[in-house]
């Protein structure tokens, strides 16, 4: 991305200048702080891993979104985000092309708004510059070697309000969830794809299109979607999962029917990533590679299953959270 170009050609106003400093500052500052192995799982706001906080519009979800499954006990690699697909789970000198071998053109009726940003033969985008300001809380002093001499682990600052598109995609993200622990899984999925289009680069609404996808029995395509979600990053823990049900029966009996559907299909590879995401949820990291394998066994193209399973398996591994208890 050339940037001296693009600022020029673009012509900012002082208010996107300004902006983009901001940019500059959580991408050069930021990030570089909270990625290095003493500060990545290092207590920040709500006493969550400051990660999580690097991570695209994470702020925007405080109060619902509890954080992301981690197995590692330092950082597995460069996390560079979304721009460079899985970029978080490589170790230095490894590299990764995306490219998803579960997407294919979606059917009319498999997606309710069909839009650009639902494309997954694509890596999840970067926020704009003009939305950075949104998609991050405010970064901590930071000195210029990185370190950071204390961190607020209380409640974060409220997100910055005043963008009109970000505004649009938690009120119809608000009605997915709604509709979602409702039982009405295509209200959910239009609602959330509306969300999409306003803000493509949030991969937690990527991530609940997924969640609505599976829980319509629709595997191929939630395993299509999650392969970008995971290419940006790990994906939700049990506490954030559960939170999206009525009750965990509900869930356990739609794990059970794709377990089920698997076992009928031992050579869908989309089938095997799909389950090994939920057992990484669920804290069951050791089925979770087992089904991972598989996925590589019968999708030879599934490369980011085996960056995966490097990343967890490697040394870096920590214990394995508790696993979420379904049913």
């Amino acid at each position: 991305m050339n940037i001296g170009n693009r600022v020029t050609q673009n012509n900012f106003n002082n208010v996107n200048v300004n902006r983009w400093n901001q940019y500059n500052r959580q991408t050069n500052v930021n990030r570089q702080w909270w990625n290095q192995n003493g500060n990545w799982n290092r207590p920040w706001y709500g006493n969550r891993p400051a990660w999580n906080w690097g991570r695209p519009w994470y702020n925007q979800h405080w109060g619902w979104h509890n954080g992301y499954w981690n197995y590692w006990a330092r950082r597995p690699g460069l996390w560079l985000g979304a721009g460079m697909a899985a970029g978080w789970l490589l170790s230095p000198g490894d590299t990764f092309a995306y490219s998803n071998p579960y997407y294919a053109e979606p059917a009319e009726q498999t997606v309710i708004v069909q839009q650009p940003a639902l494309d997954y033969s694509n890596p999840i985008p970067e926020p704009t510059v003009d939305q950075t300001v949104y998609a991050f809380p405010p970064p901590p002093d930071v000195a210029e070697d990185g370190t950071v001499e204390t961190l607020p682990t209380g409640p974060p600052p409220p997100p910055e309000t005043g963008n009109d598109d970000v505004t649009e995609a938690n009120r119809f993200f608000d009605a997915a969830r709604e509709a979602f622990k409702g039982g009405d899984y295509v209200r959910a999925q239009e609602q959330v794809e509306k969300a999409i289009v306003k803000l493509p680069s949030d991969a937690t609404l990527h991530e609940f299109r997924a969640l609505t996808l599976f829980a319509q029995a629709k595997y191929k395509e939630a395993a299509a979607t999650l392969y970008a979600v995971l290419a940006a990053g790990p994906g939700w823990d049990w506490e954030t999962m559960r939170g999206l049900y009525p009750d965990a029966g509900v869930y356990t009996k739609q794990l059970r029917s794709l377990e089920e559907y698997q076992r009928q299909h031992p050579d869908a590879g989309y089938a095997h990533f799909l389950l090994a995401y939920h057992y990484l949820v669920l804290g069951s990291k050791d089925d979770a590679v087992k089904q991972l394998r598989e996925a590589v066994r019968v999708e030879p193209n599934d490369k980011l299953s085996a960056a995966l399973i490097k990343a967890l398996t490697s040394d870096a591994t920590a214990q394995a959270p508790a696993p979420g208890k379904v049913g």
